[in-house]
C-alpha cells in the first residue's frame, strides 16, 4: 500500500518560479525598469523646453474649450483646479461626522503642555543660525583655551628641566671645588736628572777592544718627574780614554 503525499510539491518552472507561483531558488528576481534612465532624460528634455509662457498659453487654450462647451477639457480643468469630487455625505451621520470633527480638532492637555514647552518652528529657524554663530564661537574658544593649557603645561616642563640642570651643575662644580680643596697639590719631583747607560755593539769592529768589538753606550735620559726618556748617543769608554772631560753622573771608578 503505498502512501500518498497530502500536498502537492512545488515544482520549479522554465521561468524561475514554482508551482505556487513563488520565486524559485536561483531566481534573481525582476529586471526592473530598463528604460527608467531614459525616461529621466525625457523628462528633464521636456521640462527644459517648456517655459513658463507656454504654460500658460496652454491653460488659456484649456480654459477657452472648457467655456465652449469640450466636456473632457472641463473634466481636466475642475480636476487640477478643484480637485475630485468628494462622496456625499450621509444624513444619518452628521451628528457623528460633527462630533468626529471636534474629537479630532480637540487637542489634549498634555499636548498643549507639550507645545508651551517647545520653540515655535518659524522663531526657530531665525534663531538657528544666530545659535549655530555661537556654538562655533563657544567650540573655538575652548580650543583655544585647550592650546593655551598645553603650551602653558611645556613651558612649565621646560623651566622644570632647565631648574634641575642648573642644580647638578652647580652640585657638580660643588664636588669639583671640594675635591681641588682637599687634594695637596703636585710638589715637584725630588730626582734629578738620571743617565740610563745600556751597552750594545752597533759601532762595529775596534782595534783596542780584546775581541775586536768596538762597543756604543746609548744614554737615556729622564726628565725630573715626568718619566719619559730621552735617548742619546755617547762614546764608549774606549772612545772616552784620554780626554779630560768626563761625565758627572757616571759613576767613577774607584781608585
Amino acid at each position: 500500500m503505498h502512501e500518498q503525499p497530502t500536498s502537492a510539491e512545488p515544482t520549479s518552472s522554465s521561468e524561475g518560479r514554482e508551482s505556487n507561483g513563488r520565486f524559485a531558488k536561483g531566481n534573481r528576481g525582476g529586471p526592473g525598469n530598463p528604460f527608467a534612465r531614459q525616461t529621466a532624460a525625457f523628462r528633464a528634455t521636456l521640462q527644459r523646453k517648456v517655459t513658463e509662457r507656454d504654460i500658460e498659453e496652454i491653460a488659456d487654450r484649456l480654459i477657452a474649450d472648457a467655456k465652449a462647451g469640450d466636456n473632457t477639457a472641463t473634466k481636466l480643468l475642475f480636476q487640477y483646479v478643484i480637485g475630485k469630487p468628494q462622496p456625499a455625505t450621509d444624513p444619518d451621520k452628521l451628528d457623528v461626522d460633527e462630533f468626529r470633527g471636534l474629537q479630532e480638532a480637540a487637542v489634549p492637555p498634555e499636548v498643549f503642555a507639550a507645545m508651551l514647552r517647545c520653540v515655535p518652528l518659524a522663531l526657530l529657524l531665525q534663531l538657528w543660525p544666530l545659535l549655530i554663530e555661537a556654538k562655533t564661537s563657544e567650540v573655538a574658544g575652548l580650543v583655544q583655551e585647550t592650546c593655551a593649557r598645553a603650551d602653558d603645561k611645556d613651558r612649565r616642563r621646560q623651566e622644570r628641566a632647565a631648574k634641575k640642570a642648573a642644580r647638578r651643575q652647580r652640585r657638580r662644580d660643588k664636588r669639583e671645588q671640594a675635591r681641588q680643596a682637599t687634594e695637596p697639590a703636585a710638589a715637584p719631583s725630588p730626582n734629578p736628572v738620571m743617565w740610563v747607560e745600556v751597552v750594545s755593539s752597533r759601532d762595529g769592529a775596534s782595534p783596542s777592544s780584546p775581541r775586536g768589538a768596538f762597543l756604543g753606550e746609548p744614554r737615556e735620559e729622564i726628565g725630573a718627574g715626568h718619566g719619559v726618556p730621552r735617548r742619546r748617543r755617547v762614546a764608549s769608554p774606549a772612545r772616552q780614554r784620554g780626554t779630560s772631560e768626563a761625565d758627572p753622573h757616571r759613576p767613577q771608578p774607584a781608585r
